[in-house]
């Protein structure tokens, strides 16, 4: 799939554009399965950080992992519910395969935000940022589908 991007050129200064991501993790029976979208989806900001570069323009993407909001609390719900535990017995367990062993607040992913659009990050363009506590150095996300993981 193709995309294009029009951006404006900036007058005066810098202009720092982020995507928000994923990163994209499956399961094959026990088999821990990273699967990735072709490189021209999962990384329009390469794209855009050589394009518009010279003009002042910086892209990065932004992959935030778990993060603790109100669907995420019901989740944790379901999972204490099935499990005889309290929310926050539920979060813990479930953050044991994150190096971090916790979700993110939104606040958390709200400052990596605020420093990409900072001038913080004047010299960051086309990287991939993820914000997971450290999630996606073990892939965390099928852990917990491997026989015996959370037991």
């Amino acid at each position: 799939m193709r995309r294009r991007f029009r951006c404006p050129r900036p007058s005066t200064g810098w202009v720092s554009l982020f995507l928000l991501s994923t990163l994209i993790a499956g399961a094959r029976g026990d088999e821990p399965q990273r699967e990735a979208a072709p490189d021209s989806e999962a990384r329009p900001q390469v794209s855009l950080a050589v394009d518009y570069g010279p003009h002042g323009i910086r892209a990065n993407a932004l992959c935030p992992g778990w993060v603790q909001t109100p669907m995420a609390d019901q989740e944790m719900d379901r999972l204490g519910a099935a499990r005889g535990l309290s929310r926050d017995e539920a979060y813990a367990l479930a953050g044991r395969p994150i190096p971090l062993r916790r979700a993110a607040s939104p606040g958390e992913i709200a400052s990596v935000c605020l420093f990409l659009a900072s001038d913080e990050s004047s010299f960051l363009t086309g990287a991939v940022i993820p914000a997971d506590g450290g999630a996606s150095a073990v892939d965390a996300g099928t852990l917990p589908f491997l026989r015996g993981y959370l037991d």
